[in-house]
């Protein structure tokens, strides 16, 4: 079963700094995790290895920002204070820090261990959902990314599926079918 939804989502993983001995600091993390199922308001939930080839191959515009608040900001792709890179892993993150104070708070909170998670705002261009032993389980299989975020929480409530999102499982899985949307627009930033 497969579908594709515009609605924006987000979710969480671990976040650290890294020292380098001849090199600025950088904050290194995983905003997100590959093939590890977990649990989102009833449904298992996995995201695909290739979930996000295509959004990085068009290169949008991808923001760091702090608590997924866009007046946040810590750091940009465009600008190259923002990598981003698959690896066997997740979604490897790297923010370079930037002369603000946002950026030195960001930094600091999480030297101190203050805040020690990610998360990423996307959007579904394509998914699965699949019921087994009566349990639904969906597959993201392509975003359109928008942002990574630092956060408090590692179990974000604000991590959910959408209504959206889970009226469609419901609705496939019942159904025995695929469900087809239109694909969302690229988020292609300012360039």
């Amino acid at each position: 079963m497969t579908s594709h939804s515009a609605e924006r989502e987000i979710r969480t993983a671990v976040l650290r700094l890294e020292k380098r001995d001849s090199a600025p600091s950088v904050l290194v993390g995983y905003a997100s995790t590959f093939d590890q199922p977990y649990s989102v308001e009833r449904v298992q939930e996995t995201i695909d290895r290739r979930a996000f080839n295509r959004t990085l191959v068009e290169q949008p515009d991808v923001f760091a920002l702090i608590g997924h608040d866009q007046s946040r900001v810590i750091a940009r792709t465009k600008n190259g204070t923002l990598s981003l890179l698959p690896d066997e892993v997740g979604l490897r993150v790297e923010i370079s820090q930037v002369d603000t104070t946002e950026s030195r708070d960001a930094f600091a909170l999480v030297e101190s261990g203050t805040i020690d998670s990610m998360s990423f705002g996307f959007s579904v261009v394509d998914q699965k959902f699949e019921n087994r032993d009566g349990v639904v389980h969906r597959k993201i299989m392509d975003v359109n990314l928008y942002e990574v975020s630092l956060v408090a929480f590692p179990a974000n409530p604000a991590a959910t599926l959408s209504k959206r999102a889970r009226d469609l499982a419901e609705c496939a899985v019942l159904n025995r079918r695929s469900i087809r949307l239109p694909v969302a627009p690229i988020y292609k930033g300012t360039k």
